[in-house]
């Protein structure tokens, strides 16, 4: 599990464009690298642990492509959901990519986003044939992290 710096947390401003990966990477207490791969942001080099970080203040679109037959350790990344406004962090979420996958396949209330295993399945075997498309769907993540709070663990909150 990551465990937050609150001091750094608080301070932190994480407003703008980009992933802003070193200044997220600091906000944390776990020995974690930087690492450009497809499906995770970072590493910890003695636990091995994989996470993806999210920065965001409302909605967040994912490449659904790419999540399509995942191993059971890329069902392990850590998917970090970094919540603010106006760059102030005010929430970080942490749950496994196979647990957030499944919800929103799983869910009824995302299909018409496009979160299907369908629609995947689809983008995925467009993917296989041009690598470098991407197809975003829409995800509000403040609501997903407010509303699946069963599977959502809560390692920050302002109050």
């Amino acid at each position: 599990m990551l465990t937050v710096k609150p001091r750094i947390v608080k301070r932190a401003n994480v407003k703008g464009k980009g992933g802003k990966e070193e200044e997220i990477l600091a906000l944390f207490k776990d020995n974690l690298k930087r690492v450009s791969a497809s499906l995770y942001d970072a590493e910890n080099k003695r636990t091995g642990k994989k996470y993806e970080f999210k920065k965001q203040a409302k909605d967040q679109w994912f490449d659904i492509s790419k999540y399509q037959d995942l191993s059971r350790k890329d069902k392990a990344i850590i998917m970090t959901f970094i919540l603010h406004n106006e760059g102030e962090i005010d929430k970080i979420g942490v749950l496994t990519l196979g647990k957030f996958l499944n919800r929103l396949l799983g869910d009824k209330r995302y299909d018409e986003l496009g979160w299907t295993e369908t629609i995947m399945r689809q983008l995925n075997r467009v993917k296989k044939k041009a690598p470098q498309f991407q197809a975003k769907v829409k995800l509000d993540v403040r609501k997903f992290v407010e509303d699946n709070d069963d599977i959502v663990n809560i390692i920050f909150n302002r109050e």
